[in-house]
């Protein structure tokens, strides 16, 4: 037994038992868990850390799931049906419109183009698939080459129309002559609904495809292009009344003048009519809404219309009323007067440049009531008027006469 002595001289009985040590591996175990959950209860996690940790969790799920959804599609797995849905083709009545007019009189946007209805637009069809119905084929939308018309449906916009066509708002602005006031829609409207984003161009005596060109800035080689407007070269002559399409052409802007009103003086002049008139005589040169720039004020969209003309020109009340304000205003408006109509409108009239009126007294419909100047906050000298209905402003071009 000298052999088993010797082997147990100078150890621990423990030392003699066979040891196995663990293999390292990547797997937590209880107490490594058990340990994760001791130091996330009893150490303080910033509310910061929390909430990203919880951000984080919430978008990784959710690209997950998104993940695994476009999976399924990708492996026809989720399908809206066993036949594949095609978009609809373009409408027959968006063939192209031979332009010559003949002896058609040319009326101020009045045309005889093809009509398009909204349920032309992004039509859903289910069609058969030669040979299998495994595959999904696209049919090529067909690009629209010349005008249509549209009728105008409740709830429309010129920005709601103009994504319907895929187009600018301005292009239906500028080809239906609503620059002034784009919100002046009613159902039942038709609108001129150009194939691309551009100017028409009814072609009128003298006019030339340089003249027209120059005009909407653009080269007489991008018209000539266009194929739907059949033209040859940049030489080829233009029979007045032809329908031109500009492509990427830009309509300038012309202010246009606008006359105070000098008709007779309506019975009842403490209430208004109704009927407004235009306040002064001038060029308009800010519109209702559009955003203006001052050092002072910074950007910020102009709620009512700047009418300009030199320092002195007559100011007269746009309706019958009686004066709520005339004086100075410490906020901008520089001397000002404020009539109320009686009929829940109320007009202002701003940087005037001297004041004829009192505080409550009555005035009548075209009586002058001030001037044109340049006082309060002002880069020259202009009108600034303000239509208010009910104590909310109001665009003024849909209540006064057509410029």
């Amino acid at each position: 037994m000298s052999w088993l002595r010797d082997s147990l001289e100078g150890k621990r009985a423990v030392d003699t038992l066979p040891q196995y040590h663990p293999v390292p591996s990547w797997d937590v175990d209880k107490r490594w868990w058990y340990l994760l959950r001791y130091w996330y209860r009893t150490t303080a996690v910033p509310d910061d850390l929390q909430d990203a940790v919880r951000r984080f969790s919430s978008h990784l799920a959710l690209f997950v799931g998104l993940g695994i959804v476009l999976a399924l599609a990708q492996l026809g797995i989720l399908r809206p049906g066993n036949a594949p849905l095609l978009f609809a083709r373009p409408a027959a009545t968006t063939t192209p419109y031979d332009p010559s007019f003949g002896d058609i009189a040319m009326e101020p946007m009045v045309y005889a183009f093809p009509a398009y209805t909204p349920t032309d637009i992004n039509v859903l069809y289910r069609v058969q698939v030669p040979r299998t119905t495994e595959v999904q084929e696209v049919l090529p939308e067909r690009p629209r080459r010349w005008l249509v018309t549209y009728e105008v449906q409740p709830g429309d916009s010129v920005w709601k129309i103009a994504q319907k066509f895929g187009l600018k708002p301005e292009t239906i602005e500028w080809a239906n002559g609503l620059e002034l006031n784009p919100d002046l829609l009613r159902v039942g409207q038709q609108l001129l609904i150009p194939p691309v984003d551009g100017v028409v161009h009814v072609v009128a005596a003298g006019d030339t495809l340089a003249s027209i060109a120059r005009r909407y800035k653009v080269r007489p080689e991008d018209i000539v292009a266009f194929e739907p407007n059949e033209l040859k070269s940049v030489d080829d002559p233009l029979p007045e009344k032809k329908v031109i399409i500009v492509p990427g052409g830009k309509k300038p802007f012309v202010a246009p003048v606008v006359r105070a009103y000098r008709g007779p003086v309506p019975e009842g002049a403490a209430r208004g009519t109704g009927r407004l008139g235009w306040p002064t005589t001038g060029r308009i040169t800010s519109l209702f809404g559009q955003i203006v720039c001052s050092p002072l004020l910074g950007c910020r969209p102009h709620m009512a219309l700047d009418i300009a003309n030199v320092t002195g020109t007559p100011i007269v009340a746009a309706d019958s009323g009686y004066v709520l304000f005339a004086g100075w205003d410490t906020t901008g408006y520089g001397n000002m007067v404020m009539i109320d109509h009686g009929n829940g409108f109320i007009t202002l009239y701003a940087h005037m440049s001297k004041i004829y009126v009192r505080k409550g007294q009555n005035v009548a419909k075209g009586q002058r009531i001030g001037a044109i100047g340049a006082t309060g906050n002002v880069t020259g000298p202009h009108l600034h008027f303000e239509l208010r209905q009910r104590g909310r402003l109001r665009n003024p071009l849909g209540f006064l006469p057509k410029p």
